[in-house]
């Protein structure tokens, strides 16, 4: 399966504030229950929403900022 990347802005809509488990998943290239260990063990930052967790572009920034 291939990494696919972050969906683009739309030219005039809203800054992205948070991206999905799937999201992150892809653009980062780490396996989908590897990036739900890292927010169940607190080194990535998240909040759960109603059906799933949901990850602030700032937090993973610092994420990565940290890993590299």
């Amino acid at each position: 399966m291939t990494a696919r990347p972050i969906p683009r802005q739309r030219p005039g809509a809203p800054p992205r504030v948070a991206y999905t488990v799937r999201e992150v998943s892809a653009s980062t290239g780490l396996p989908y229950r590897s990036v739900l260990a890292l927010i169940r063990s607190g080194r990535l930052r998240a909040t759960k929403g109603t059906k799933s967790y949901v990850v602030p572009v700032k937090a993973l920034q610092e994420f990565l900022e940290q890993a590299s």
